[in-house]
């Protein structure tokens, strides 16, 4: 089973959404609407990272995905997922 944690839609329409999978035990980031340039990372409570970029017009209109980090305990409960836009103020939550 999947599930979103936690959502946010950034400044620009750019839609972020922590998803957690409960046999796998890993959660990642699925993006939408990220523009050309926009970056997303999710950091994990013990410092480790996962990140997507777009370049050109790839992953721009389409979902786009981080790699999936190890979720180990009850959640997703510490990780925290970042936009950094190509223009704007990088946007923090989770």
């Amino acid at each position: 089973m999947v599930s979103t944690v936690a959502a946010r839609t950034g400044g620009d329409g750019q839609r972020m959404e922590l998803r957690r999978g409960e046999d796998c035990r890993a959660v990642w980031v699925r993006a939408s609407r990220l523009r050309p340039g926009d970056r997303v990372e999710l950091r994990m409570p013990d410092g480790r990272t996962q990140h997507l970029a777009t370049t050109g017009r790839q992953g721009v209109g389409t979902y786009v995905v981080t790699p999936m980090a190890a979720a180990d305990g009850p959640g997703a409960s510490g990780a925290r997922v970042c936009l950094m836009p190509a223009r704007g103020e990088r946007e923090c939550f989770g």
